[in-house]
């Protein structure tokens, strides 16, 4: 359970030291003397905390607040070392006490006699063998040592908590750029005007041609043609053009074989319909209209989202030339969330890859990845259990090793056209600085590719991007590579990553979550940009993925910089 207190939504006063809670968190688990933070400003100690006479949660500083008044805001309370410590004494004089009473029993009475007491009143005790016999000294032999490890890790843990909120506060405090995509907070220094908040749209420049669907907490969602899909508490997602080669992804084209169709239904905004296996039939499957105008050697990926309903298991076969021996079938349990290979027929196809992603109890997208060996067209099927219920529906093919966001189909087949996020103007953005700075960037890859971008400025420059699909991020002055190498390249797919980046007129050095500082040379042209690319350099080579924040500082970090600030 983590130690710190987070609100959603509160609100300051000027001149007053009263902060309101307008979302749901309970005040009660806010301590006297614990520290709290406010959006980005600095933090402020409390004095107490209570309801008013009309019920509004309130918080009560030792000082008044100075920093500016605001709604909306979100908060972050967690308790000072000094309570943590204080707690732990409390806890070893405890133990210390139970070990003074346990010390003047007698341990050894005889069996079956009268419980005997010491002068004090004390009882004596032997070895404890049922559940509610009274516990010898002997007995207490490692438990003190557990104790006393799990309440040291405790100070430990909250003294490592207490040190990442300062470390994030303090960097937040000088960066002159917040790009805060997941938390929808975007901030941009102005010359004597401070940090000043912003929507993104008055920092960065979007455009997408086509709609594009993302995940919301009520299921998928779909945006219009040049907005960008922000996913809560991932980040703004970035991918290159893509097609569905389904005609019908909701499943309306697929045969229903040894089943029955009983209804059609949206389930977590997905089109799609409720299947049922025939009576004393084994497997009953859906069968797609092959997909033809495919190349030999060429990797596709089969993804479905299903629901469990009745059935607690389905295999998802990829095959070609219009028969299901001719590819590949992967089983996945529901209940344990376990997989395997049914068959291979390598002849055919070759697995690449499977995996899954849990939207919600039960609900799942499942994706089967294959290489081509030969044939002309690619079979689709989904099996489950017989005369059991199942959900299938937002069907999709496409040319690569992943599942990109599902790009619905009716009646063809559909392209959902490229994100482009750029920040224009740089060189005259107070915020920039021209002789030196460093950038901080928190990203998830969706798949590792070949010159995937994390930011890019000119043409062929990459400020972090992977490099030449090696699984080594690095930066890209247009002619020299720097990798900064970590312990665990190559990096990996849906994994969290933090890079730090220092440049300065002539060098570039690099860290990724806290592993050592990289430094390499570059030709000088990194600071002369005038456009910034979120996800993508100005001439492709998208992330496909999520960017969760960037964060820019006008100055040079220290090495110790660099590491603090990848694990922050």
């Amino acid at each position: 359970m983590s130690s710190l207190w987070i609100a959603s939504s509160v609100t300051t006063t000027n001149g007053s030291s009263l902060i309101t809670v307008q979302s749901n968190e309970d005040i009660a688990g806010i301590r006297q003397n614990s520290l709290i933070q406010v959006g980005a400003n600095p933090l402020m100690e409390v004095k107490r905390t209570f309801l008013s006479d009309s019920g509004v949660k309130t918080i009560e500083l030792f000082e008044a607040w100075q920093f500016g008044a605001g709604t909306g805001q979100r908060a972050i309370a967690a308790p000072t070392l000094g309570e943590i410590k204080s707690l732990a004494d409390d806890v070893r004089q405890l133990i210390s006490s139970a070990e003074g009473i346990i010390e003047t029993t007698n341990l050894n009475p005889a069996g079956g006699s009268i419980a005997k007491r010491t002068s004090d009143g004390r009882v004596k005790t032997a070895n404890a063998t049922e559940a509610n016999d009274a516990v010898a000294y002997g007995q207490f032999d490692g438990l003190e040592t557990e104790l006393r490890s799990a309440v040291n890790q405790s100070i430990a843990d909250n003294e490592a908590k207490f040190n990442q909120i300062e470390t994030q506060a303090k960097l937040d405090e000088t960066a002159t750029l917040i790009m805060d995509y997941a938390n929808n907070r975007y901030e941009e220094y102005e010359q004597f005007n401070g940090r000043v908040s912003k929507l993104a749209s008055q920092i960065q420049t979007f455009t997408r041609s086509s709609e594009k669907t993302g995940n919301t907490p009520k299921g998928i969602g779909t945006v219009t043609v040049n907005q960008p899909v922000i996913e809560l508490g991932k980040g703004i997602s970035i991918h290159d053009q893509q097609a569905n080669l389904f005609s019908n992804n909701n499943t309306s084209d697929f045969a229903v074989g040894r089943s029955s169709r009983v209804s059609s239904e949206i389930v977590r905004g997905v089109d799609g319909f409720v299947y049922r296996g025939n009576s004393g039939e084994v497997n009953p499957l859906i069968i797609n209209n092959q997909v033809t105008g495919v190349t030999v050697g060429n990797n596709y990926s089969f993804s479905l989202y299903v629901q469990k309903r009745e059935s607690d298991e389905c295999e998802v076969v990829l095959a070609t030339n219009g028969a299901a021996a001719n590819g590949v079938k992967m089983l996945f349990n529901f209940s344990d969330e376990s997989s395997f290979v049914v068959y291979n027929n390598t002849e055919y196809m070759s697995l690449y890859d499977f995996s899954y992603e849990k939207l919600s109890d039960d609900f799942y997208r499942l994706t089967l990845v294959g290489t081509l060996v030969t044939g002309t067209s690619l079979f689709c099927l989904l099996y489950w259990e017989d005369e059991k219920d199942i959900w299938a529906g937002g069907a999709q093919v496409e040319e690569g090793t992943f599942s990109s966001p599902l790009i619905p189909t009716s009646g063809s087949q559909e392209t959902r056209t490229y994100d482009s996020c750029i920040i224009e103007n740089v060189d005259q953005r107070d915020w920039w600085n021209q002789d030196e700075g460093t950038f901080v960037v928190e990203f998830k890859l969706d798949v590792v590719q070949n010159q995937q971008t994390i930011l890019g400025s000119e043409v062929n420059q990459r400020i972090i991007y992977n490099g030449g699909g090696s699984g080594e991020i690095g930066c890209f002055d247009g002619s020299t590579f720097t990798s900064f190498k970590t312990p665990d390249v190559p990096i990996e797919a849906n994994k969290k990553y933090i890079c730090s980046i220092r440049i300065t007129p002539k060098s570039v050095s690099g860290c990724i979550n806290g592993n050592d500082v990289i430094t390499g040379q570059h030709n000088g042209s990194l600071l002369a940009i005038s456009r910034l690319g979120v996800g993508r350099r100005l001439s492709g080579a998208f992330l496909n993925g999520t960017i969760k924040k960037v964060r820019y500082y006008a100055y040079a970090f220290s090495d110790e910089e660099l590491q603090q600030a990848s694990v922050s």
